[in-house]
């Protein structure tokens, strides 16, 4: 399990979401035939990956809200140390792992069928619906300073029954992210050629 000063976890995770919201943000100038074409029938479009992204947004930023929420009303404040659990770590780690030196991903990952988009999706929904999930993560982060990130949980959207620390719920959700820009990035690069 990984230990942190709590304030350099929260720069940390600030600094990559902060590249993901550029990344996002490019997308915009590139032609929606561009962000629909698949680089291959089985291979995700970019639009397909960032409604991948909403899809976890609409589970988690609630879910993490509700969390902020009962820990301020509960006054859990923050601590100046942060330990992730095991199994938080688990999945942080798991997604990390993916990426290779070269910056290819390793091994492609099932999605969960509540988290698998379809084929017809509207260009400028499914980037305004992501751009509005990535403030709100930034919100929540802000929001989250002010908590105790290891004591307050959130459960995962596979098994709702099943709860990780906060700190380890936006790790994971920002390392996902930043699997799946190099998975877009990857597919620009095949679908521009």
């Amino acid at each position: 399990m990984a230990t942190y000063i709590t304030a350099d976890l929260f720069n940390e995770l600030e600094n990559e979401l902060s590249i993901i919201t550029t990344a996002a943000n490019n997308l915009r100038l590139i032609s929606s035939e561009i962000l629909s074409a698949q680089p291959q029938p089985d291979k995700w479009s970019v639009l397909q990956v960032l409604e991948h992204l909403n899809s976890y947004n609409r589970y988690y930023l609630p879910a993490i809200e509700h969390s902020i929420n009962i820990a301020e009303l509960t006054k859990q404040y923050n601590s100046p140390s942060y330990s992730s659990g095991w199994l938080g770590d688990y999945f942080v780690k798991t997604m990390y792992s993916q990426i290779k030196q070269n910056n290819s991903i390793a091994n492609k990952m099932n999605a969960p069928k509540e988290h698998r988009p379809t084929h017809k999706l509207d260009a400028q929904n499914v980037l305004t619906e992501f751009m509005n999930g990535t403030k709100q993560l930034e919100l929540l982060l802000q929001r989250a300073k002010g908590i105790n990130i290891e004591k307050t949980k959130t459960p995962i959207s596979i098994a709702k029954w099943l709860t990780i620390r906060l700190g380890d719920t936006f790790r994971f959700l920002i390392a996902h992210k930043t699997r799946h820009f190099l998975q877009i990035k990857n597919t620009l690069a095949s679908v521009q050629k």
